[in-house]
């Protein structure tokens, strides 16, 4: 697991704590995670750079790319549906590394039109579209076959616009519906119409959302969404009846 001061290991019996001092980490805070499972790696974001563990020696190595791409401040790693990686900076480029080749390139280089300064999270859905959740900027899809760019908002006097302009979170649950966790609350997007179907919490309602600013997602065996929220905690969705739930009430069959 990544902190802030650090990252962890556990083999089940005892956490090991890799550490700029212990390690080639050139920084404690650490952003984001992929296991690359082909190699046996461990990619890691963090504030200085990009770095890869060898899972199997233990060794960390700096990546380093060409002169013209900067890979600093990583907020997130997302597979790409070529077998590559997508590296979000912060406040930096979006990059796309190809293990093939072991290339780096600026996905400005690839697209027409600019793309807003300051991302946290991409998502490649498989099917040539790139979603890219912006800090404040909202949610930009990308259609990497055509090269273009669209981008959606909040619209205060739209209820079906992205619910807010902060994207943390993207995840495709297995029945291929897009979720979008957000500043402002959790939306269900229909890609035909750029419409949303919105989530927010309700002070009176058991079953809402427990809270409104969702940093992760993840799809459980059993079909659930389990949703990650700043204070309020989490939340389940059952996605038959579209109910929320907290983990303590859960059923466990």
């Amino acid at each position: 697991m990544q902190t802030v001061l650090g990252l962890n290991r556990f083999d089940g019996l005892k956490f090991t704590t890799y550490k700029s001092t212990n390690s080639k980490l050139g920084n404690d805070a650490l952003n984001t995670l992929l296991y690359n499972e082909e190699e046996d790696e461990l990619w890691i974001g963090s504030n200085s750079g990009l770095y890869i563990l060898d899972c199997s020696t233990e060794q960390f190595r700096r990546c380093i790319p060409s002169e013209d791409i900067a890979i600093n401040n990583v907020s997130y790693l997302a597979p790409a549906s070529d077998g590559g990686i997508w590296i979000v900076g912060h406040t930096g480029q979006i990059i796309h590394y190809n293990k093939k080749d072991e290339k780096y390139t600026s996905l400005s280089d690839r697209i027409k039109g600019e793309l807003k300064p300051s991302s946290w999270c991409a998502f490649d859905d498989g099917e040539r579209h790139l979603y890219i959740g912006h800090a404040q900027g909202g949610l930009s899809i990308i259609d990497l076959e055509n090269k273009t760019i669209r981008t959606l908002s909040n619209i205060p006097e739209n209820p079906n616009s992205l619910p807010g302009n902060s994207v943390y979170t993207i995840y495709k649950d297995h029945l291929e519906n897009i979720w979008v966790g957000t500043n402002q609350g959790l939306g269900l997007l229909n890609p035909k119409t750029d419409e949303f179907t919105i989530f927010k919490h309700e002070s009176n309602n058991p079953h809402s959302l427990i809270a409104d600013h969702i940093y992760d997602i993840k799809e459980m065996e059993d079909g659930t969404l389990w949703i990650a929220s700043d204070i309020g905690g989490i939340s389940i969705l059952d996605l038959h009846n579209i109910t929320f739930k907290s983990p303590q009430k859960r059923t466990v069959l």
